[in-house]
């Protein structure tokens, strides 16, 4: 018997089998997996995702469509807690922050480096500590890259970096939004 065709599955038998319903967190548009959010610099991305990461965790529309309400972090690698603050004040216009929105400001790189925790390993930690989060935003990419292994393209060093990220949000069942 010849291993080469030992992965082979009839369609058949795929279409038969059961899956779990995706669970969407916003209506047919963040899921489980990685998303990614691209766009200029200073053009509304980080308002954005926390505006997101409020509806959310409070249950609340978002961008007039339905959403799953759960818990959110936010890992807002370029804000502090004053700029934070005065954001949230905007855009809550009063109203009081919902419960299980968190947001962190540490800055732990994907690359191992001295005696500090990788970025997944400090994400896992988290994630097992706090099983209810379901939705992940990483502000922003750009500052917790890997390094780029000599000769690798830029796609392929994306690539990496998103497929890390990937297995996180399968093993957890979690929605990575970067």
């Amino acid at each position: 018997t010849s291993l080469l065709f030992l992965d082979l599955k009839p369609a058949k038998e795929i279409m038969n089998m059961k899956f779990a319903n995706a669970s969407w967190y916003v209506n047919k548009l963040f899921t489980n997996g990685v998303n990614l959010l691209c766009g200029a610099s200073k053009s509304g991305k980080s308002w954005f995702v926390q505006q997101l990461c409020l509806s959310i965790a409070g249950g609340e529309n978002f961008l007039d469509a339905n959403s799953t309400k759960t818990e959110c972090w936010y890992m807002a690698m370029e804000d502090d807690e004053e700029l934070s603050q005065v954001r949230l004040k905007k855009m809550l216009q009063g109203d009081d922050v919902p419960d299980g929105f968190y947001i962190s400001y540490e800055i732990y790189p994907m690359d191992k480096t001295n005696d500090k925790p990788t970025l997944i390993e400090y994400m896992e930690a988290n994630l097992r500590r706090n099983p209810k989060i379901k939705v992940v935003v990483i502000d922003t990419f750009q500052k917790i890259r890997s390094s780029a292994v000599y000769g690798e393209g830029m796609f392929a060093h994306d690539y990496r970096d998103i497929s890390t990220f990937k297995q996180l949000a399968e093993k957890f069942k979690i929605c990575i939004i970067i």
